[in-house]
């Protein structure tokens, strides 16, 4: 099944490109697999959206979404608006776990005083956003442009033919959807590393569990006021993301719930923390709080098959630690670098479209999968130590924020192709300035968590400053 949509101009107020012809099937519909639709059809393509769930999925706390995913936003004025109306502008702030305040309260970081320009500015980014927001902002706007969404197809299948210059996805009914470039955006349990890796690969359980979910204020409003300061609460809700040593009973997956009582009583037995933290946790709905297995792979340098056709996207390609505060923004932007690829690739040239795609991502993206890391480290210490040597804890750093993923894409893509055809390097801008790259694994980072020993070294080499 293919599938082509002949609108061109403006539809609810988005400018199209004309139509390229290429048809880009993308399998996934979570924000990635939305933005990446979106993109592609404001750049002329054709797409579809292939969900394994029979509806849009509105579970989860929240996201930090950051500007260089949001830049785009000027391009969908309705979107634009609709963001504006769910955003959480929080502060935020640094505490010990007997509640003693260290730092703060503070705006995040690409808002406050004397900071470099984002790549979103003049727009307001918020902190954060609940994560059925931004889910229900990008498919309804899928919706206005009239993108097609085949619910209920479970892909387990991807494959190329390099002869008819066509990719497949095939779902498990037997259906099977074709075009020139089949996005791989279905996550973690994706079955496109057979096809671009060689073999099925699964993520290695990273030994911990993050209790994670949201219930209305009013369950809480008896509870000390400065609860706030520790979890995040806004007019309507309370959003609890608790990360700790996994007892073995966490998966991965929304229905694994566990009591706000049971986490209170495991909190109020440490004896460390502060009694409003328990006090939250004791007040909160049963079944609203998840006990999530945090799992992660070692960066993957290769996304893309034999022939280029079917390309991996987000935690397909690239999974992350919420320490990192950053996994939902790298999908956005590979969404945003991978539909201005195809743009200047063409139709005669997709597959190549693909490896320059991700020549321009993959080190960035593997660097702020580090800092997933590093931040959990930093945050298992004394914080009241670590605050007082001067350190900023869950430092980004304007080479983060202040990137522009298109536009990068757009400026460097003739540069990147170049290198690719004659097997030479190419040196990526999109990093710290000054920033020597390494090549990581997952082991050697819990070999350091294990160790107890916490040393910045990876925010020290080049430049992770804010100022402009």
């Amino acid at each position: 099944m293919t599938v082509a949509q002949t609108s061109t101009g403006t539809v609810d107020d988005v400018a199209r490109s004309s139509r390229t012809g290429i048809q880009v099937v993308i399998v996934g519909a979570g924000i990635g697999g939305l933005m990446t639709a979106l993109e592609c059809w404001r750049k002329g393509n054709d797409v579809i959206i292939l969900e394994k769930a029979e509806k849009i999925s509105v579970i989860g706390d929240i996201l930090a979404i950051g500007p260089s995913a949001w830049v785009t936003l000027q391009n969908y004025p309705k979107m634009a608006k609709d963001y504006d109306k769910f955003k959480l502008d929080t502060t935020f702030g640094f505490y010990s776990q007997q509640g003693e305040l260290l730092r703060g309260p503070q705006e995040i970081e690409w808002n406050g005083p004397a900071v470099a320009k984002h790549a979103s500015y003049p727009t307001r980014i918020g902190a954060v956003a609940a994560r059925q927001d931004i889910v229900a902002l990008l498919f309804n706007q899928v919706q206005r442009l009239g993108i097609k969404v085949e619910f209920g197809t479970n892909i387990i299948e991807f494959s190329e033919d390099a002869n008819r210059g066509t990719a497949t996805a095939r779902a498990f009914d037997g259906r099977e959807f074709t075009g020139d470039l089949v996005v791989a955006a279905d996550g973690l349990g994706t079955k496109s590393h057979t096809v671009v890796l060689g073999r099925p690969i699964s993520a290695v359980h990273s030994g911990y569990a993050c209790l994670r979910g949201s219930f209305p204020t009013e369950a809480v409003q008896d509870v000390p006021t400065k609860t706030h300061l520790i979890l995040t609460l806004t007019h309507q809700r309370v959003y609890v993301a608790l990360t700790v040593q996994d007892d073995g009973t966490a998966e991965e997956s929304w229905s694994k719930t566990i009591s706000g009582s049971e986490i209170a009583a495991q909190l109020s037995s440490s004896g460390e923390w502060d009694k409003a933290v328990i006090d939250c946790f004791e007040n909160a709905p049963d079944g609203c709080i998840v006990s999530w297995k945090l799992c992660w792979r070692d960066p993957q340098p290769k996304w893309t098959s034999k022939w280029s056709r079917i390309i991996q996207l987000g935690d397909s390609a690239h999974s992350f630690l919420p320490t990192s505060g950053n996994g939902g923004t790298m999908a956005v932007e590979d969404a945003l670098s991978l539909a201005e690829c195809l743009r200047m690739a063409g139709k005669a040239d997709v597959p190549m479209a693909s490896k320059v795609h991700e020549t321009l991502r993959y080190r960035r993206v593997s660097l702020i999968q580090k800092t997933g890391f590093v931040n959990l480290r930093e945050m298992h210490q004394d914080m009241k130590a670590i605050i007082s040597k001067g350190s900023t804890p869950m430092l980004l750093g304007k080479w983060i924020w202040a990137h522009d993923p298109e536009l990068y894409a757009k400026d460097n893509y003739e540069a990147a192709r170049a290198a690719i055809e004659t097997t030479t390097s190419f040196e990526n801008s999109n990093l710290p300035p000054g920033h020597k790259w390494e090549p990581w694994t997952m082991a050697e980072e819990l070999e350091k968590e294990a160790s107890g020993v916490f040393f910045q070294d990876l925010k020290t080499n080049g430049d992770w400053g804010v100022l402009a």
